[in-house]
């Protein structure tokens, strides 16, 4: 759930646009849902896939966003999965790199099994796939398939804090970030 999107904040019912409605408008969709929740990893991204898929259509354009792959949500402990350990503890975890590998590899099957089924599967990424893009990814404008790699070019649409310049900024989606995101995710899901 990269750049800005908020738990609770975009609903269908909500007067602050992000790109996802900015881009059902102009696919003239009349619902959209927003399953995402900001700082979260793989676990809890795929989860919620699995907590929404029997609602989904054939019919319906799916997005999905895998946040940060080096990212990880610990569903089974307290508050969204922030770990609650002591740092005796840190040997059990694996290192950023094999996090990253494994969240890849499970991102691809889920992309990718769910598309042989039939789903109008897409998805965009703030990392480089270390093996290679997949069908249906949704490039940045310049073609870039790491989208935090094209924000860093394009402080314009950055939503940072006051006083904050480049490169130390929060390159989360400003509303015309959101903007540019829903013209792009558009001229590549109707071409």
């Amino acid at each position: 759930m990269p750049f800005g999107i908020e738990p609770n904040l975009y609903t269908n019912d909500s007067i602050t646009p992000y790109w996802g409605t900015h881009l059902a408008n102009k696919l003239q969709v009349s619902e959209h849902h927003n399953v995402s929740a900001a700082g979260i990893g793989w676990n809890w991204i795929s989860h919620a896939i699995e907590k929404d898929v029997t609602n989904w259509s054939k019919d319906d354009i799916i997005i999905i966003s895998p946040s940060m792959l080096e990212r990880f949500t610990i569903l089974e402990s307290k508050d969204l999965g922030i770990p609650a350990f002591n740092p005796d503890s840190m040997h059990l975890f694996k290192t950023l790199d094999e996090i990253f590998d494994f969240n890849e590899m499970r991102w691809r099957l889920v992309i990718t099994n769910y598309q042989k089924l039939g789903f109008r599967i897409y998805t965009w990424l703030v990392n480089d796939p270390k093996n290679g893009p997949v069908e249906n990814l949704l490039t940045a404008p310049d073609g870039e398939i790491n989208w935090k790699r094209w924000m860093d070019k394009h402080y314009e649409y950055w939503s940072s804090l006051p006083g904050v310049k480049f490169p130390l900024g929060d390159w989360h989606f400003n509303a015309a970030g959101h903007v540019a995101v829903a013209e792009r995710m558009y001229q590549l899901i109707v071409s």
